[in-house]
């Protein structure tokens, strides 16, 4: 199983590549506006506000080069409508997280993945289990969303510097939207053979509304663009 994440062409996005490293977004900077939402006792509202500023997560797709071709949802949302890039991480993404255990209280560092479903998350009050409630506001989204197969890299504000997190050796291969423009294009196949990692770029195929893959830069073929 690999891992997988959409980007737009943005300077943040190509110059996190380009160092091997991974942006978390706070909890405030994700795009759907339910994600992290939740009611809760009053009491608590301060206390809870502080912890959710605390965390950091970053959203991956789980699947295979298969559902990359075929989730043209992800492209057209999280790719600047096919003009941006994915980048394809192999399991060691997850290196260094533990797996998410509401039932031992594993819940900062860890990674998780997402369920889906239709009803919003209880309300969180003072005689609950907070710390597990407000890890499961984290990793519950609305079934719309279920095409995301997504898993949660979640991080503590202390474990990350500038909001960067270093993955050195997880990127294994870079895929370039059907539309993106040949400036950002020729800056990312630059960068793949900078970092010596597999380039495709994604076609539409002719008459279809179906997507290929072509490979154009490969580091074990020498000479390859």
């Amino acid at each position: 199983m690999s891992y997988y994440k959409f980007r737009e062409c943005d300077d943040l996005n190509i110059s996190t590549l380009e160092k091997q490293e991974i942006f978390f977004p706070s909890m405030a900077q994700l795009s759907d506006a339910f994600d992290g939402k939740f009611t809760q006792d009053e009491r608590l509202f301060d206390d809870l506000q502080q912890k959710i500023k605390r965390r950091y997560v970053y959203c991956l797709f789980e699947g295979d080069e298969l559902s990359v071709r075929d989730n043209r949802l992800m492209w057209d949302y999280y790719a600047d409508g096919h003009k941006g890039f994915c980048i394809e991480y192999s399991s060691q993404i997850l290196d260094g997280y533990k797996p998410y255990d509401i039932v031992n209280n594993i819940q900062e560092n860890v990674w998780m993945r997402v369920k889906y479903t239709e009803s919003a998350p209880e309300t969180i009050r003072i005689e609950d289990n907070v710390e597990g409630l407000l890890a499961e506001v984290l990793r519950t989204k609305n079934k719309q969303y279920e095409h995301e197969n997504e898993v949660r890299l979640l991080l503590h504000s202390s474990d990350i510097v500038k909001g960067c997190v270093k993955t050195t050796n997880a990127i294994t291969h870079i895929y370039l939207g059907c539309n993106i423009t040949p400036e950002d294009k020729k800056r990312l196949i630059q960068i793949t053979k900078n970092l010596k990692i597999p380039c495709s770029q994604m076609k539409i195929e002719s008459g279809t509304y179906c997507l290929s893959c072509e490979l154009i830069f490969d580091p074990k073929l020498s000479g390859s663009e």
